[in-house]
C-alpha cells in the first residue's frame, strides 16, 4: 500500500503482488488522513482523518493615548 497525492488531496492506493496494475483504495474529497492500518485479519483498512479549521482575527487597540 502506498500513498499518491493528486490535486492536492492523499489517496492510498493497493498494488497487488502479482504485478498488476495498483488500484485506489480511498477517496476522499476533502481533509486528509494521517495515519492508517489494516486489522490483523486483513479485511478492514482504518484511517485517522484530520482536518484544520482557522480564522484570522485582527485586533486593534482603541484606547486613547
Amino acid at each position: 500500500m502506498y500513498s499518491i497525492s493528486e490535486n492536492g488531496m492523499v489517496g492510498l492506493w493497493l498494488q497487488p503482488i502479482d504485478g498488476a496494475p495498483g488500484r485506489q483504495i480511498t477517496d476522499y474529497q476533502a481533509d486528509g488522513f494521517y495515519r492508517y492500518q489494516y486489522s490483523p485479519d486483513g479485511k478492514t483498512l482504518a484511517a485517522l482523518r484530520s482536518h484544520v479549521d482557522s480564522d484570522v482575527v485582527f485586533l486593534r487597540d482603541t484606547t486613547p493615548r
